[in-house]
Protein backbone atom coordinates (compact mmCIF):
# COMPACT_ATOMS: atom_id res chain seq x y z
CA UNK A 1 0.00 0.00 0.00
CA UNK A 2 1.42 3.32 -0.72
CA UNK A 3 1.90 5.78 1.38
CA UNK A 4 1.26 9.31 0.84
CA UNK A 5 2.23 12.53 2.66
CA UNK A 6 0.17 15.48 3.25
CA UNK A 7 0.46 19.04 3.95
CA UNK A 8 -1.47 22.02 4.35
CA UNK A 9 -2.16 24.95 6.30
CA UNK A 10 -3.35 23.96 9.82
CA UNK A 11 -3.76 20.69 11.72
CA UNK A 12 -7.79 20.57 10.63
CA UNK A 13 -7.41 21.35 6.67
CA UNK A 14 -4.40 18.79 6.94
CA UNK A 15 -7.06 16.11 8.93
CA UNK A 16 -9.45 17.01 6.27
CA UNK A 17 -6.78 15.90 3.28
CA UNK A 18 -5.60 12.68 5.83
CA UNK A 19 -9.29 11.79 5.82
CA UNK A 20 -9.28 12.17 1.86
CA UNK A 21 -6.49 9.75 1.20
CA UNK A 22 -7.37 7.39 3.73
CA UNK A 23 -10.63 6.99 2.58
CA UNK A 24 -8.88 5.65 -0.88
CA UNK A 25 -7.19 2.93 0.46
CA UNK A 26 -3.88 4.64 0.97
CA UNK A 27 -1.68 5.50 3.99
CA UNK A 28 -0.62 8.50 5.17
CA UNK A 29 1.83 10.54 6.84
CA UNK A 30 1.29 13.88 7.57
CA UNK A 31 2.34 17.48 8.51
CA UNK A 32 0.94 20.98 9.38
CA UNK A 33 2.33 25.00 9.70
CA UNK A 34 0.38 26.94 11.40
CA UNK A 35 -1.83 26.48 14.80
CA UNK A 36 -4.59 28.36 13.41
CA UNK A 37 -5.54 30.35 9.84
CA UNK A 38 -4.78 33.96 11.29
CA UNK A 39 -0.93 32.76 11.94
CA UNK A 40 -0.24 31.27 8.55
CA UNK A 41 -2.42 34.39 6.98
CA UNK A 42 0.00 36.68 8.18
CA UNK A 43 2.99 34.01 7.07
CA UNK A 44 1.03 33.93 3.64
CA UNK A 45 1.45 37.40 3.41
CA UNK A 46 4.73 38.75 5.09
CA UNK A 47 6.85 35.81 5.12
CA UNK A 48 7.46 33.79 2.03
CA UNK A 49 10.74 32.64 2.93
CA UNK A 50 9.92 31.35 6.25
CA UNK A 51 6.87 29.75 5.00
CA UNK A 52 9.00 28.26 2.09
CA UNK A 53 11.71 26.70 4.25
CA UNK A 54 9.06 25.69 6.68
CA UNK A 55 7.16 23.56 3.60
CA UNK A 56 10.19 22.17 2.51
CA UNK A 57 11.27 21.10 6.10
CA UNK A 58 7.95 19.27 6.60
CA UNK A 59 7.99 17.67 3.07
CA UNK A 60 11.88 16.23 4.16
CA UNK A 61 10.23 15.02 7.20
CA UNK A 62 7.36 12.73 5.26
CA UNK A 63 9.73 11.44 2.96
CA UNK A 64 11.82 10.38 5.91
CA UNK A 65 8.93 8.46 7.31
CA UNK A 66 8.38 7.02 3.61
CA UNK A 67 6.05 9.11 1.48
CA UNK A 68 6.31 8.32 -2.11
CA UNK A 69 4.32 11.30 -3.09
CA UNK A 70 3.35 14.37 -1.22
CA UNK A 71 -0.17 16.32 -1.33
CA UNK A 72 0.03 19.85 -0.22
CA UNK A 73 -3.96 19.84 0.13
CA UNK A 74 -4.26 23.60 0.56
CA UNK A 75 -4.53 26.41 -2.34
CA UNK A 76 -3.64 29.28 -0.97
CA UNK A 77 -0.11 27.47 0.91
CA UNK A 78 0.78 25.90 -2.23
CA UNK A 79 0.54 29.76 -4.31
CA UNK A 80 2.29 31.31 -1.33
CA UNK A 81 5.43 29.06 -1.28
CA UNK A 82 8.36 28.70 -3.72
CA UNK A 83 6.75 25.40 -5.11
CA UNK A 84 9.58 25.26 -7.88
CA UNK A 85 12.38 25.40 -5.09
CA UNK A 86 10.71 22.62 -2.66
CA UNK A 87 10.05 20.35 -5.99
CA UNK A 88 13.66 20.51 -6.85
CA UNK A 89 14.91 20.07 -3.53
CA UNK A 90 12.71 16.72 -3.20
CA UNK A 91 12.97 13.10 -4.83
CA UNK A 92 8.94 12.43 -4.75
CA UNK A 93 6.42 14.17 -6.61
CA UNK A 94 4.57 16.82 -5.33
CA UNK A 95 0.56 17.21 -5.88
CA UNK A 96 -1.27 20.93 -5.44
CA UNK A 97 -4.77 21.61 -6.69
CA UNK A 98 -2.70 24.32 -8.70
CA UNK A 99 -2.19 21.10 -11.04
CA UNK A 100 -5.80 20.99 -11.10
CA UNK A 101 -6.45 24.23 -12.44
CA UNK A 102 -4.03 24.33 -14.57
CA UNK A 103 -5.35 21.61 -16.56
CA UNK A 104 -9.01 22.62 -16.27
CA UNK A 105 -7.50 26.11 -17.77
CA UNK A 106 -7.63 25.32 -21.67
CA UNK A 107 -11.50 23.82 -21.59
CA UNK A 108 -12.81 27.59 -20.40
CA UNK A 109 -13.56 30.81 -21.10
CA UNK A 110 -14.19 32.63 -17.47
CA UNK A 111 -14.15 30.86 -14.03
CA UNK A 112 -15.70 31.71 -11.09
CA UNK A 113 -13.12 30.98 -7.13
CA UNK A 114 -14.07 30.91 -3.93
CA UNK A 115 -10.60 31.15 -2.35
CA UNK A 116 -9.24 31.70 1.43
CA UNK A 117 -7.49 34.63 0.86
CA UNK A 118 -6.50 37.04 -1.96
CA UNK A 119 -3.35 35.14 -1.65
CA UNK A 120 -4.88 32.06 -2.80
CA UNK A 121 -7.23 33.73 -5.28
CA UNK A 122 -4.54 35.59 -7.06
CA UNK A 123 -2.42 31.97 -6.87
CA UNK A 124 -5.21 30.65 -8.89
CA UNK A 125 -5.35 32.80 -11.40
CA UNK A 126 -1.58 33.45 -12.12
CA UNK A 127 -1.73 29.00 -13.16
CA UNK A 128 -5.06 29.52 -15.07
CA UNK A 129 -3.80 32.35 -16.93
CA UNK A 130 -0.74 30.59 -17.67
CA UNK A 131 -1.99 27.68 -18.96
CA UNK A 132 -5.05 29.70 -20.92
CA UNK A 133 -4.62 33.64 -21.54
CA UNK A 134 -7.83 33.93 -22.87
CA UNK A 135 -9.73 32.58 -19.33
CA UNK A 136 -10.55 35.24 -17.47
CA UNK A 137 -10.87 34.81 -14.06
CA UNK A 138 -12.53 36.32 -10.78
CA UNK A 139 -13.41 35.48 -7.56
CA UNK A 140 -13.55 36.24 -3.66
CA UNK A 141 -11.34 35.75 -0.90
CA UNK A 142 -13.00 34.83 2.32
CA UNK A 143 -10.64 33.87 5.46
CA UNK A 144 -13.29 34.81 7.96
CA UNK A 145 -15.03 31.99 6.13
CA UNK A 146 -12.25 29.62 6.93
CA UNK A 147 -12.17 30.39 10.72
CA UNK A 148 -15.44 29.65 11.02
CA UNK A 149 -15.33 26.22 9.20
CA UNK A 150 -12.30 25.24 12.07
CA UNK A 151 -14.01 26.38 14.77
CA UNK A 152 -16.88 23.30 13.35
CA UNK A 153 -20.07 25.32 13.15
CA UNK A 154 -22.94 23.83 11.10
CA UNK A 155 -22.74 24.37 7.50
CA UNK A 156 -25.83 25.57 7.12
CA UNK A 157 -25.57 27.94 10.40
CA UNK A 158 -22.19 29.33 8.05
CA UNK A 159 -24.19 29.89 5.13
CA UNK A 160 -27.13 31.97 6.98
CA UNK A 161 -24.16 34.03 9.32
CA UNK A 162 -21.92 35.14 7.14
CA UNK A 163 -24.33 35.47 4.15
CA UNK A 164 -22.56 32.79 1.91
CA UNK A 165 -25.46 31.80 -0.17
CA UNK A 166 -25.39 35.30 -1.47
CA UNK A 167 -21.70 35.74 -2.10
CA UNK A 168 -22.06 32.54 -4.06
CA UNK A 169 -25.18 33.70 -6.04
CA UNK A 170 -23.66 36.94 -7.04
CA UNK A 171 -20.22 35.04 -8.25
CA UNK A 172 -22.98 32.68 -10.15
CA UNK A 173 -24.26 35.67 -12.15
CA UNK A 174 -20.74 37.49 -13.06
CA UNK A 175 -20.56 35.20 -16.48
CA UNK A 176 -18.50 32.21 -14.75
CA UNK A 177 -18.85 28.72 -16.52
CA UNK A 178 -17.54 26.76 -13.03
CA UNK A 179 -17.18 27.95 -9.28
CA UNK A 180 -13.92 26.76 -7.89
CA UNK A 181 -13.66 25.76 -4.64
CA UNK A 182 -10.59 27.19 -4.13
CA UNK A 183 -9.90 26.32 -0.27
CA UNK A 184 -9.90 22.77 0.94
CA UNK A 185 -11.80 23.82 3.60
CA UNK A 186 -14.78 24.71 1.88
CA UNK A 187 -16.20 20.74 0.79
CA UNK A 188 -17.17 21.53 4.21
CA UNK A 189 -19.90 23.64 2.61
CA UNK A 190 -20.30 21.76 -0.46
CA UNK A 191 -24.07 20.59 -0.73
CA UNK A 192 -24.92 24.07 0.57
CA UNK A 193 -23.05 25.75 -2.12
CA UNK A 194 -23.86 23.25 -4.79
CA UNK A 195 -28.01 23.65 -3.62
CA UNK A 196 -27.58 27.66 -4.36
CA UNK A 197 -25.43 27.64 -7.30
CA UNK A 198 -26.45 28.00 -10.82
CA UNK A 199 -23.02 26.72 -12.06
CA UNK A 200 -21.40 23.70 -11.48
CA UNK A 201 -19.52 23.22 -8.46
CA UNK A 202 -15.64 21.92 -8.66
CA UNK A 203 -13.65 20.59 -5.59
CA UNK A 204 -10.27 19.88 -6.59
CA UNK A 205 -9.67 17.00 -4.36
CA UNK A 206 -10.78 14.03 -6.38
CA UNK A 207 -9.10 15.18 -9.02
CA UNK A 208 -5.85 15.27 -6.94
CA UNK A 209 -6.47 11.80 -5.93
CA UNK A 210 -6.50 10.69 -9.48
CA UNK A 211 -3.28 12.29 -9.99
CA UNK A 212 -1.57 9.80 -7.27
CA UNK A 213 -2.48 7.31 -8.74
CA UNK A 214 -1.04 8.13 -11.59
CA UNK A 215 2.00 9.16 -10.35
CA UNK A 216 2.76 5.82 -8.69
CA UNK A 217 1.22 3.41 -11.03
Amino acid sequence: MKTIGVLAATQIDTQMGVDLVKAAGLNTVSRYLSKSPAEQYKLQILHKDELTKLALDACLEMVNDGAECIIIYCNSLSGAIDLKSIRSSLSVGIITPLDVYRNLAPNHRMVAVMAANGQGLAAIERVIQGANPSCRVYGSGTITLVEVIEQGIAPGEIMEQLGIDKLVQALCKMGGEILLLGCTHFPYLAAEIEAVSSLPVLDPAKAMLKMVFEHNN
